[in-house]
């Protein structure tokens, strides 16, 4: 592994209840929760396209478990953000969290989530995969390849392109996707999307 660029770690706790839950949300989300973007995943009928719009934090109540996974995701953000060097920058943390859910022949496009680095730190949480891989690339060049694992955790610099494998399973691919904001408070300008935005 490219230790430079990822950083990995496992929830380590049963995500099953997460997976059946995230998949009883879809419908709701797709219908409540306007188009965005397909932010260069090519999912352009998928979840993946709200995200932005609501957080899937906000959900907890609904789905206890999922506290587990925040929790988690905040103790390695710092953890990530000290090996960086980069704790600095975290004057107030917040993340933006959203569900992808793909489909057997389904990928995503590789894409980053912003051009500066220093904006804020994004992931991906497997919750339930089979059957795929995700790639990051730098400069073009495919750095590192990942067998996506249930409750694996991957945090990397923000400006990083990465994308999969097509999902071959006949069970979703379901995973969460995250940015996690170094201070909050510059998302300001868009008020409906700086409300959705959960502190670390």
């Amino acid at each position: 592994m490219n230790s430079s660029s990822l950083f990995v770690s496992n929830v380590g706790i049963d995500l099953s209840s997460v997976a059946r839950y995230l998949l009883s949300k879809e419908a709701d989300i797709m219908a409540n929760y306007p188009f965005i973007s397909d932010f260069g995943t090519l999912a352009s009928s998928s979840v993946t396209t709200r995200a932005g719009g609501y957080n899937i934090f906000s959900f907890i109540p609904e789905c206890p478990d999922l506290e587990v996974v925040l929790n988690h995701i905040r103790h390695q953000y710092y953890n990530y953000i000290s090996v960086k060097g980069m704790a600095d920058l975290a004057v107030c943390p917040a993340i933006n969290c959203w569900v992808n859910i793909l489909r057997v022949g389904e990928k995503f496009h590789e894409h980053s989530h912003s051009d500066n680095p220093e904006s804020f730190v994004s992931g991906a949480l497997s919750i339930q995969v089979e059957n795929t891989e995700t790639y990051y690339k730098r400069n073009g060049e495919v750095i590192e390849t990942v067998l996506n694992t249930n409750g694996d955790l991957s945090l990397f610099p923000c400006n990083l392109y990465h994308g999969t494998t097509i999902h071959q399973s006949v069970e979703p691919r379901i995973t969460l996707g995250m940015d996690i904001f170094f201070d909050m408070n510059t998302c300001r300008a868009s008020e409906s999307f700086y409300n959705t935005l959960v502190k670390l």
